[in-house]
């Protein structure tokens, strides 16, 4: 018997309205620290900034007040919408890891927690490695 595929887009509008509340005493400055102490001591400080898989965009909102420049990118529409209200100097985008197209290169992109469990197939690994290395 195999499962039906799922977007997981409505799971994930449920999730939105919940995630910050499943996460109350999560230290995100306390990791943002730990990987800026990590990056820059391989590359500098980085300028510019982007966090795939970025949720309710908490970690971005903590990288920002180090004054670098940070956007999210998120294919949750319930996500991004949460961080545009909470964020809105913060500037986010709906897309996937694998398809994905932003104007300009980043520093650092990344993929927080545990957005790489979402890349379900050899393939999807394999496209959102080629979109992060575009930019």
């Amino acid at each position: 018997m195999s499962l039906p595929k799922s977007t997981g887009e409505p799971a994930f509008k449920e999730y939105a309205a919940w995630y910050d509340a499943f996460n109350p005493a999560k230290d995100y400055g306390a990791e943002v620290d730990y990987l800026l102490r990590h990056i820059e001591a391989i590359s500098g400080t980085p300028r510019r900034w982007l966090d795939i898989g970025c949720g309710t965009g908490r970690h971005l909102a903590a990288i920002k007040s180090k004054g670098i420049d940070v956007e999210g990118l998120d294919r949750s529409e319930g996500m991004i919408e949460r961080a545009r209200l909470a964020h809105p100097d913060i500037p986010f985008h709906v897309g996937t890891a694998q398809d994905f197209t932003l104007g300009g290169d980043r520093d650092v992109v990344s993929m927080l927690f545990h957005v790489m469990s979402y890349q379900h197939s050899d393939e999807m690994v394999r496209s959102a490695m080629k979109s992060v290395r575009a930019h």
